[in-house]
């Protein structure tokens, strides 16, 4: 458990005691638990009250809400600068107006992750990476991931295909890729990307990548798939 004022090795997250005042920019609050089907399950809230006692999420739709309360849930405040987790309790689920009324424990504690859009997670997965040159070449090389997040992913040890030479990427900003990562042994997925930043750290290079059209097929497992890797992750930090 992370003690509060402190980063998280790895996650650039620190634990820090919920305030109210730290949301005066929030966007929204999504609410993730194990539904009644034992589905990990993700949703934004339509609107949302906070308190010092508790916080009501007011959700629309049939989803059907068959839980037994109390329960443990994570919220994820999404604010204008980055995102904040914690882990609380649900009280109590009402039906009322054709949209389910949650009440919540306040937490005692966050999460927050500055300055990002989505949680990074550090994660060593097998990828393979090919540049999209104009000129009609499209090298190919072997990669590791060093963490992933919903939104891109932050990749090292780039190898020739056919050797195990390490090469250093020399590619302009916003560079078009293709990537293929294996992320589980029956999970993989074949996404575009851009580069949005390359770094040498110690000696070693790393390059920043941000997904973008992302095909349908792979939309909902990988957004699944992180939410899972999310919880993982934060059972160590809340």
């Amino acid at each position: 458990m992370a003690e509060n004022g402190k980063n998280n090795k790895g996650t650039g997250s620190e634990a820090i005691p919920f305030s109210i005042s730290e949301f005066s920019s929030l966007k929204y609050i999504k609410i993730i638990f194990v539904d009644s089907k034992n589905e990990l399950t993700e949703i934004r809230a339509e609107t949302h009250s906070i308190t010092e006692g508790k916080i009501q999420l007011d959700l629309s739709g049939k989803k059907n809400f068959n839980m037994s309360c109390p329960t443990g849930v994570v919220l994820k405040f999404v604010i204008s600068d980055g995102i904040y987790f914690a882990k609380t309790i649900l009280r109590d689920i009402k039906y009322e107006n054709d949209k389910y009324i949650l009440t919540i424990d306040t937490p005692q504690k966050t999460i927050r992750q500055q300055k990002r859009q989505f949680y990074r997670i550090d994660m060593n997965r097998n990828g393979i990476l090919r540049i999209n040159n104009e000129n009609g070449y499209s090298p190919v090389y072997i990669t590791q991931t060093l963490n992933i997040s919903k939104g891109g992913v932050l990749l090292g040890d780039v190898e020739e295909i056919d050797s195990d030479k390490k090469v250093i990427l020399r590619l302009p900003k916003d560079t078009s890729c293709n990537i293929v990562l294996f992320l589980e042994h029956d999970f993989v997925i074949k996404i575009s990307a851009k580069l949005v930043r390359a770094e040498e750290v110690n000696g070693s290079y790393k390059y920043g990548l941000q997904f973008f059209n992302v095909p349908m097929k792979y939309i909902a497992p990988f957004e699944k798939y992180m939410t899972s890797e999310e919880l993982k992750a934060l059972k160590t930090e809340l």
